[in-house]
C-alpha cells in the first residue's frame, strides 16, 4: 500500500474562505438487524442508509469563516492532488478554541446531506 502525506490535502467549503489544516470524515451504512429463529443463535445484519460526518479545523480570522450551525455548504475534503471527497454539508457545530500560546482555531462539525462523492 502506498503512502500519501496529509500535505497536499485540503478543504474548500462556501463561507469559509482561509486556513483549514485538518479534516476528518467517518463515512458510514446502518445495519439493520435481520436475525430470525433461522439464525442458529447467530445475529445477522444487512445494510441500510448510508452517510458521513465529520469534523474540519480553520485557523485565522473569524471574520472570513462566516458559515453558521445550521447552514448548508459544499464542501471538498482533498486528499491529494485530484482526489476528493465532495457533498453538500450541514454544519452541525462550531466551536471556538484560543490559547494563550497558540493560534485561535474554529473546529467545524458536519454531516452529509444526500450523496458523497468519493475519489476515483
Amino acid at each position: 500500500m502506498a503512502h500519501v502525506s496529509g500535505k497536499t490535502g485540503g478543504v474548500t467549503a462556501t463561507n469559509f474562505a482561509t486556513g483549514a489544516y485538518n479534516w476528518s470524515l467517518d463515512w458510514t451504512a446502518d445495519a439493520l438487524e435481520t436475525t430470525d429463529y433461522g439464525s442458529s443463535g447467530q445475529r445477522e445484519y444487512i445494510a441500510g442508509l448510508t452517510g458521513g460526518s465529520g469534523t474540519f479545523v480553520v485557523r485565522g480570522d473569524a471574520a472570513s469563516n462566516t458559515a453558521s450551525v445550521g447552514t448548508t455548504v459544499a464542501l471538498t475534503l482533498t486528499i491529494s492532488s485530484g482526489k476528493a471527497y465532495t457533498m453538500t454539508a450541514l454544519i452541525t457545530g462550531k466551536g471556538e478554541t484560543v490559547p494563550v500560546d497558540g493560534l485561535h482555531e474554529t473546529t467545524v462539525s458536519f454531516v452529509a446531506t444526500g450523496s458523497i462523492t468519493k475519489p476515483a
